[in-house]
């Protein structure tokens, strides 16, 4: 019996007001959708481990990698992170990585 391999889209939001040189502003206008989200596509499999690992967050100081499954869950995480996202590849992704954290503190009310 065949099984059909399942999905899932998880779509980023890129913020607005980034200094991109014109090539990059291209290579990212091309790479998003309306209003700067790009779309992840993840197996179902490494979803379902993801948000298990992630589902009591909240009230734990870390994520725990309690299994090689939950390790290759976060590698095929940041492996579609790297296809979609065209910051890594700026000279200034150190800066933009700063802002997108204080961004994100603001946002949680940590600031």
């Amino acid at each position: 019996m065949e099984t059909a391999t399942r999905t899932i889209k998880i779509e980023i939001k890129r913020g607005a007001g980034r200094n991109l040189d014109t090539s990059m502003q291209e290579e990212a206008q091309l790479m998003s959708v309306a209003e700067n989200i790009t779309t992840l596509t993840l197996g179902r499999a490494e979803a379902l481990v993801l948000f298990e690992m992630l589902a009591d967050y909240p009230n734990q100081p870390c994520v725990e990698v309690q299994t090689p499954a939950d390790r290759f869950a976060l590698v095929k995480l940041h492996g579609a992170l790297e296809t979609a996202l065209v910051e890594p590849f700026m000279p200034d992704y150190r800066l933009l990585v700063e802002e997108a954290r204080l961004e994100l503190a603001t946002q949680a009310g940590a600031i």
